[in-house]
Order: structure tokens, then C-alpha cells, then sequence
């Protein structure tokens, strides 16, 4: 898989950094799933979208993963398009390595599985436009904590943008 951008400060907390996977996922209609995280606490509660995705546990298969998290996140059973590349991030205080997909709903959509924190957090799914969820993610107000989820975001859906458009 191709390394996409490398956002590190510290290089060192790269080699144990937490696996996470997310998808760029299109549906029937070539809409993007989005997560919106309205007034999120640590977003100094600004209002938040994210590609969808989450944890790689243990030692699971990043596809597997893939698909685990977006039958949780997004209600979605997927196939995989293309892998589209990893990146890692890397601060003071935390450090990551993330991988992306391009992937389709396969079927029709369902319920989400969200998580706790999540459903606490009020997350939710909303359907756009590529260009609009660039738009969303490109445009929105960020604290330190959420800089990174902006940008590496950013990347990944100007990434598929000019993929299709070939």
C-alpha cells in the first residue's frame, strides 16, 4: 500500500502507534459517507465530519477490519474498490497509522452499530457528494486535537476525486 502523506512531528512514536482503517464509501448513487459529529466535545465543541472507520483490533486482517467497521459505523455491508493508500500521523501526545479503501455499499444500507461514546457523542451518518463532503471537511473549524482528522481526510477525498475523474 502506498504512503499517501506522513504528518509527524515525532517519528519515534510511529513504531507504536495504533492500526485504524477507514473508508472512502460510495453509494448507489456515488454519495460519500460521512460521519458527523455535531458540537464534539473534542473538537471545542465546533461541529465535526470524518471519513467513517475506526480500530484495527489485535492482530485482524486491515480488510477485515474495513468491513467490521463500516457494517459498524455506516449500517453497510462493502465491497472493496481499491486500497487507496495509508497515513501516518505522529504529535506529542499520540501517534497513528491509518489505511484507506475506496469501497461500494454492497446491498441496501442498514442500521448503524455505533459504540457507546459514540452514540453518547450524537454521531451521525450523512450521505454527500464527494466534492460536498470536501467541501464539509475542507471548510470546517478544527482545534490542535482535530487538525489531523481534517487533513489527513482532506488528502484521502481530493485522493478519490481525482482517481474518478480519469
Amino acid at each position: 500500500m502506498k504512503l499517501l502523506k506522513n504528518i509527524s512531528e515525532i517519528d519515534e512514536k510511529l513504531y507504536t502507534k495504533p492500526r485504524k482503517v477507514r473508508a472512502v464509501l460510495l453509494d448507489e448513487n456515488d454519495n460519500m459517507a460521512l460521519m458527523y459529529l455535531p458540537k464534539y466535545k473534542y473538537n471545542d465543541s465546533n461541529d465535526l465530519y470524518m471519513i467513517p472507520g475506526g480500530g484495527i483490533e489485535g492482530n485482524e486482517n486491515i480488510e477485515k477490519a474495513l468491513e467490521r467497521e463500516m457494517l459498524e459505523e455506516t449500517g453497510c455491508y462493502i465491497d472493496i474498490i481499491e486500497e487507496l493508500g495509508y497515513i501516518e500521523c505522529a504529535e506529542d501526545e499520540w501517534a497513528a497509522i491509518t489505511y484507506y479503501y475506496l469501497a461500494k455499499v454492497k446491498g441496501e444500507k442498514g442500521q448503524l452499530q455505533l459504540t457507546e461514546h459514540e452514540t453518547e457523542s450524537k454521531f451521525k451518518l450523512q450521505w454527500h457528494s464527494l466534492e460536498k463532503a470536501l467541501d464539509f471537511i475542507a471548510n470546517q473549524v478544527v482545534n490542535d486535537t482535530a487538525k489531523y482528522v481534517k487533513l489527513r481526510d482532506k488528502i484521502v477525498i481530493s485522493e478519490v476525486i481525482k482517481r474518478l475523474s480519469k
